[in-house]
């Protein structure tokens, strides 16, 4: 007996905190399961949401893509507004060549970030040699 607490309070203890552990790996494993079936179905088909911007809580502004025509939405709380027809000309669109990768853009801020603390220490070392000297 540890502290008052029987055997059995402790199993059941370690069995609702495995029963717990089990739920969130499940809905981990629902989460990603779902995340890849919609990812596959993405940029299937004719249309295609190019760029979002919001607006305001429940308002954005949308280009689209249906078929070969691009189209400006707007986006509210209950409703969709066509905005306007868009020449496919005067859009930008970027394609993956021109993007970078999350673990790049990541990997550059960590470098600098690095780069900024390295200064920092080498700045520090320069003021303690002349404390040192005088």
């Amino acid at each position: 007996m540890l502290l008052g607490i029987g055997t059995n309070e402790i199993a059941k203890l370690l069995t609702a905190l495995l029963v717990f552990a089990l739920v969130i790996f499940l809905c981990w494993l629902t989460t990603r399961w779902i995340a890849g079936y919609e990812r596959k179905n993405i940029g299937k088909g004719n249309i295609e949401v190019v760029e979002a911007r919001r607006l305001g809580t429940n308002k954005a502004l949308e280009i689209v893509r249906i078929g070969d025509d691009f189209y400006c939405i707007g986006v509210g709380k209950d409703e969709v507004n066509l905005i306007a027809k868009l020449d496919k000309e005067k859009i930008k669109i970027e394609t993956p060549e021109n993007t970078t990768s999350f673990s790049d853009s990541f990997k550059k801020i960590l470098d600098k970030a690095g780069d900024k603390i390295n200064k920092k220490e080498a700045g520090k070392g320069v003021l303690e040699d002349e404390d040192e000297n005088i």
